[in-house]
């Protein structure tokens, strides 16, 4: 190890400022082995007062762009084991940091109060490069807007990688409108903006996973809009001092608008947070796998049942409701996926909307705004007596 007096000074940086920034970037870089091993580091490139920073894991990339204090010497350009800083930085006081950096042996030191720390890593020319953005369209998102879409939709994207157009939400922007869509062939979620508009017509549709990444750098940035640059290959979502780089995937969405149904012949309203809490009570007692709960609806109440024969439990709940058929109408509905439904609508009461007991379940807020809309579905299952 070197000495102290050795070492050339890079930089100066906050410890609290380092340690923010890599842990926005180690929810890009892959931890897990079977990937290429210089993707499992951080690329530290300094050019005088600022710093860049980037983790890839090859389908995102996150760049992030940090002001530091130069001092002089040679600048920073490895690609550095930094989950070992990070995990030293979490348990730091804040204060200024130096790290230097010796070219010859890839090694680069952390400075403390009390310690130092050194990580030998890999020439920065073998990480991979960034994604460059060819000329294509430039969209700018509200913040919030983006932020909203993400909440209400997400959940209803597919884990089935086998079917990569569930796998992620699409976007559909029009001149009128923009429609953020996600299904998983047995769940649909619709969030849509009047409010936000484009001159030319956009499809895209991004991965879950990006979107999860995504969605916590929306919250860490102090930006009030976002931008999005697209290309044929790659999507740019530049959030000031951080540019977050995705591929679109490469598949055909369904055609959401054609299950979306303008009327329903049977209606219910319901208090949403009270229908919540009676499924988390209710669902204990449902069968382990599908987790079936029936819906039983009459003209003031609703009625949940659950049993399961495994366990040899049941139960039942009942609520206040106002329902329009005349007859009592009954549907089984997975407990579990029907409260992340109803947890993603921002409304104190739910409209539930039914064809028949073989026809998809149709949520809306009954609390509607001018700007924007929620609509859910969820295909019954069959009740099994």
């Amino acid at each position: 190890m070197l000495g102290k007096e050795e070492r050339s000074m890079a930089f100066l940086i906050g410890a609290k400022v380092l340690e923010k920034h890599l842990d926005w970037l180690y929810k890009v870089a892959p931890t897990k082995s079977g990937v290429l091993p210089i993707v499992r580091n951080v690329l530290f490139r300094q050019s005088g007062s600022q710093l860049q920073l980037v983790a890839t894991d090859l389908e995102n990339t996150l760049e992030v762009f940090v002001e530091v204090q130069d001092q002089g010497n040679a600048p920073v350009e490895i690609a550095a084991p930094a989950k070992l800083l990070h995990t030293t930085l979490k348990h730091t006081p804040e204060q200024p940091v130096t790290i230097s950096y010796e070219p010859e042996q890839q090694r680069l030191t952390m400075v403390t109060q009390s310690g130092s720390y050194e990580v030998t890593g890999e020439a920065a020319s073998d990480f991979p490069s960034v994604p460059e953005i060819e000329e294509g369209a430039t969209l700018v998102f509200p913040k919030e807007v983006l932020k909203t879409a993400i909440d209400r939709v997400l959940f209803a994207t597919s884990d089935d990688e086998h079917r990569p157009a569930m796998v992620g939400v699409f976007f559909d922007l029009t001149q009128q409108y923009a429609n953020f869509v996600a299904t998983n062939g047995h769940r649909l979620a619709l969030y849509t903006r009047s409010d936000f508009k484009v001159e030319k017509e956009q499809q895209i549709l991004i991965h879950k996973k990006s979107l999860k990444m995504l969605r916590t750098l929306i919250d860490a940035t102090e930006a009030q809009e976002i931008q999005l640059i697209l290309s044929e290959r790659t999507a740019c979502f530049d959030l000031q001092s951080m540019r977050f780089y995705c591929r679109p995937l490469d598949a055909t969405f369904p055609d959401y608008k054609r299950v979306i149904r303008s009327e329903s012949p049977l209606i219910a309203e319901v208090n949403r947070e009270g229908l919540i809490e009676a499924l988390k009570r209710v669902e204990p007692y449902t069968q382990r796998t599908q987790h079936l709960t029936v819906l039983s609806f009459n003209k003031e109440q609703l009625a949940l049942q659950t049993q399961s024969y495994e366990e040899q439990v049941a139960a039942q709940e009942y609520l206040p409701c106002s329902f329009n058929g005349e007859e009592t109408f009954e549907i089984g509905v997975n407990a579990d996926h029907f409260k992340e439904m109803l947890n993603a609508i921002p409304s104190e009461r739910v409209r539930l909307e039914f064809v028949s007991a073989d026809r998809a379940v149709q949520l809306r807020p009954i609390e509607s705004s001018e700007i924007e809309d929620t609509i859910m579905l969820i295909m019954p299952l069959t009740i099994m007596r």
